[in-house]
């Protein structure tokens, strides 16, 4: 037993070193192989990136032609068919690519009889703008909006040339067509075959703009109204992709190649190229046998293409060096020379290892114990520091004597200073004079021990702007001496700015519910005063002076009455007649009218959508809105200026918490309307739309308009802003909610004319004795037996009596 203890303690650790340089030699052989590997690849990547940059560049090249025929359509108002032919030939090249180039242009329906009666002058005697069935056959192009039918063509191979096909009624045609005038970069579609045999060679279409400008424009819109038609040219696939890599570097390899089908869908594939036998074949792609795979994609003409290089195991093993197997050699090597030198020392060792062998058992215990001590404060530390960084509030430590100890990442997104730029800094050092002061208070405060919760305070960022801050602090202490304190601040500004537009619309409601109330009751009082001067007229009739009397006072009673009508629009409670409104066609019609209403020296400049949602509301109401707001914007432009009313679609998703308080999810049609006058103060903004609240003289204004629009937006079920500055103009903006469906538009009343009674029997009921008594006395003054009531319950009793 102890021989075989002691052959154990003997050869053993030899044994572990052979072991251990045998493993270790393995692995620097693994981490060479490795690296060779990746030499390898890196070649193959590079072969692949040049391969790659190569095909783009040719590919660019190839569109030349197509890009000289746009400039020439562009260049000249009108072409014929013999300048196109004797530029395109002029131009092609044996080792061009295209397969055939067309001129389609961009035809209205309102122009389309000239245009055909031009285009048989310009190409073909029989010209005819026309569409194909699925069989093939074709018939001419029924109306539609427009067209862009292929007007002259030069085809380089065996095919037909469709002069005059509508290049709109092609699905893949009409989209990529139109996306190339929206986006004003040429467009290419994504690969397809010309006949219904799926044999037949793959081909694709790139569209090149071109516009009655020397450059795109830069808005769409813009772009759509400029757009003239587009160059066309035609590519084989099975002749461009050998073609673009015919005297490229040889290494065997096959590239699979492949683009996307405009859908955001994964890669088309298209066909695969063997290098070295330079033979395409369109056959399903072959997997991977233990190949090298790189792929390269780029995007060109609007479409992503994707190249996958295939390397097959033997050129990978060629290009492999012998690196690896030397250095396993001189590992083994290694290995048997220190295993001869330690057995060597090992019996010198074995008496020392005895003695270091106890003193480590008594020293493993101590250090046991250091370690899990030091554990837990690792543990402390990380989980405190975890905490730090994960919070969502500013949070910062500082020394006693002001020096920052920590800043969170919160708190660098917040002020735009670097935790590097903060820590061992004085916290005053960052800090405008102004709250200088502020951090004084707050130390002093937090040394004597107190807590401070949410105080608000303005901070200064690094940018400049300033920001409403709550801050949060209270002091740290080690051994129980004061080591410093502990500050968090929290961005209020957006919290504020909710709470006082909050409070802005409660005040705002609450106005508008004490002033309907008041309207309501004044409209009874004016309905009294109304009815009796109209009773007192005709008693009156011999005494002009009191007729005269009667007319002024009854005039004042009715602009009571308007004014009344406009405190009630305040307050909702007017009654609408909504319909389903064209905006557009509205606010067109009214332009007619601002234009004699604003005089010369104010310009009105009208921005449209041309795809706006109609809306529901009154369009009465809609125009005096717009017609009071363009009376505002005249008065704040006494020296003339630009009126601009512009309209669009606006989409509120459910998740937008940014909007203005008062605008709900869900679709809009927004009107704006802005002027280059002399803007207003936000103290003025405040109050703007509150009743009888006016910056006029008081000869020029009630203060009643822009209430009368706030609460006729409001009760449409919309919203009204404004944005304003001093010297900077003003814009307002009208939310209106889309219409969906189709509303019925409200009937008419038609003109009327009363006769007198006679005899009929009225039923009349109101709560007001005074509006009451006027109402039966017009009533008996025309002929009419009246019976009266003062609610709903005395009504139905005397029309049961009466029966």
């Amino acid at each position: 037993m102890q021989d075989r203890t002691y052959l154990i303690n003997r050869w053993l650790p030899t044994a572990l070193v052979v072991a251990a340089g045998i493993c270790l030699s393995l692995l620097i052989y693994g981490y060479s192989r490795h690296s060779d590997d990746d030499r390898v690849r890196g070649i193959l990547t590079l072969d692949a990136e040049w391969r790659a940059q190569s095909f783009q560049r040719r590919l660019s090249e190839a569109m030349q032609p197509l890009e000289s025929l746009a400039t020439l359509v562009a260049a000249q108002e009108n072409i014929d068919a013999r300048q196109f032919t004797r530029f395109v030939e002029l131009g092609h090249d044996a080792d061009d690519f295209i397969a055939g180039i067309n001129w389609a242009p961009w035809v209205e329906n309102k122009d389309r009889a000239a245009f055909t009666a031009n285009a048989r002058v310009l190409s073909e005697p029989d010209f005819e703008i026309f569409q194909t069935r699925g069989d093939g056959s074709r018939f001419t192009a029924p109306e539609q909006p427009a067209y862009l039918p292929m007007l002259f063509g030069k085809i380089f191979e065996n095919s037909a040339n469709r002069i005059g096909f509508d290049l709109l009624t092609d699905s893949s045609g009409e989209k990529w067509a139109l996306v190339a005038r929206d986006t004003g970069v040429p467009t290419a579609t994504p690969p397809v075959h010309f006949s219904a045999n799926p044999e037949s060679p793959l081909r694709f279409l790139a569209y090149w703009p071109v516009y009655t400008t020397d450059s795109p424009p830069d808005t769409i819109e813009a772009r759509r109204i400029a757009f003239r038609g587009v160059a066309v040219a035609r590519f084989r696939f099975d002749e461009i992709l050998p073609g673009f890599l015919t005297d490229t570097q040889e290494i065997a390899q096959s590239i699979d190649f492949s683009i996307d089908d405009g859908k955001n869908a994964a890669p088309v594939y298209v066909a695969n190229f063997d290098t070295l036998q330079h033979k395409l074949s369109v056959t399903s792609p072959v997997a991977a046998r233990g190949e090298e795979l790189i792929e390269r994609d780029f995007t060109a003409l609007g479409r992503r293409w994707t190249l996958a290089f295939h390397f097959g195991p033997e050129t990978v093993v060629s290009l492999r060096s012998y690196g690896p197997e030397a250095w396993l050699m001189v590992g083994i090597l290694l290995t048997v020379i220190i295993s001869i030198l330690l057995e060597r020392e090992r019996g010198r060792r074995m008496v020392g290892e005895k003695l270091v062998e106890d003193r480590t058992s008594e020293l493993a215990h101590e250090l046991q114990e250091r370690q899990q001590a030091e554990m837990a404060t690792r543990r402390s530390e990380q989980l405190i520091n975890a905490v730090f960084e994960a919070a969502p509030f500013a949070m910062m430590a500082m020394d006693k004597d002001g020096n920052r100890l920590l800043w969170n990442t919160a708190a660098q997104k917040m002020f735009g200073y670097s935790a590097e730029e903060m820590i061992g800094n004085n916290a005053s050092k960052f800090m405008p004079a102004s709250n200088r002061e502020d951090l004084g208070h707050f130390i002093e405060h937090l040394r004597a021990g107190h807590v401070i919760h949410s105080i608000p305070d303005v901070r200064r960022r690094r940018d400049g702007t300033t920001i409403e801050v709550r801050i949060s602090g209270s002091a740290f202490y080690a051994s129980g001496e004061l080591a410093g304190f502990i500050g968090i601040m929290e961005d209020a500004t957006k919290l504020n700015t909710t709470e006082r537009q909050l409070v802005h619309a409660q005040k705002m409601e609450a106005i508008g519910a004490l002033t309907g109330g008041m309207a309501h009751d004044f409209n009874n009082l004016l309905g009294i005063i109304i009815g009796n001067l109209d009773l007192v007229g005709p008693i009156l009739e011999s005494n002009e002076d009191a007729q005269s009397i009667v007319a002024d006072a009854l005039d004042a009673a009715l602009r009571g009455a308007e004014l009344t009508r406009r405190l009630l629009a305040f307050a909702r409670r007017q009654p609408l007649q909504p319909a389903s409104i064209s905006v557009n066609d509205l606010i067109s019609d009214v332009t007619k009218l601002l234009q004699r209403t604003l005089g010369t020296d104010i310009t009105v400049r009208l921005d449209l959508n041309g795809n706006l949602w109609n809306t529901l509301a009154d369009p009465a109401q809609l125009e005096a809105s717009l017609i009071n707001l363009a009376t505002n914007a005249r008065d704040a432009m006494p020296k003339g200026g630009k009126l601009t009313i512009t309209t669009r679609n606006c989409e509120v998703p459910a998740t937008d918490f940014g909007m203005t308080v008062g605008l709900k999810p869900g679709d809009y049609v927004s009107i704006e309307v802005t002027d280059t006058g002399a803007g207003m103060n936000p103290e003025v903004i405040d109050h703007i739309f509150e009743p009888f609240f006016t910056t006029k003289d008081r000869a020029k204004g009630t203060g009643l308009g822009l209430s009368m629009v706030f609460g006729f937006i409001n009760q449409s079920g919309g919203h009204i802003s404004v944005d304003s500055e001093p010297e900077k103009g003003t814009t307002f903006r009208l939310y209106l909610p889309r219409m969906i469906g189709t509303a019925a538009v409200a009937p008419q009343p038609e003109a009327q004319t009363y006769d007198m009674g006679k005899g009929e029997t009225v039923l009349v009921v109101e709560d007001n004795d005074a509006l009451r008594r006027t109402v039966v006395r017009q009533l008996t003054e025309l002929d009419y037996k009246v019976i009266e009531a003062d609610n709903a319950s005395v009504a139905l009793k005397s029309l049961v009596e009466a029966k």
